[in-house]
């Protein structure tokens, strides 16, 4: 799995002037970025939030399958 499946890059506006990074569910950065190129050039040496948002997205997948399993 490579870094440009992990995190998508989305608009937040249909003007497409405003631009944020997810990880699955989380935001993997607060900041914003004005082009899609500037989010992929901050996607391509991922900074600490971006790692963290990562790990929080794996523990909730983590607690998701734990859960499935317990109800069956």
């Amino acid at each position: 799995m490579n870094v440009e499946e992990l995190f998508k890059i989305r608009p937040t506006n249909e003007e497409q002037n405003d631009f944020i990074i997810t990880v699955g569910q989380h935001l993997a950065t607060e900041q914003h970025f004005n082009t899609r190129e500037e989010a992929e050039k901050y996607t391509n040496t991922p900074q600490w939030d971006m790692i963290l948002a990562m790990v929080a997205e794996m523990f909730q997948i983590q607690t998701e399958v734990e859960y499935k399993k317990d109800k069956e």
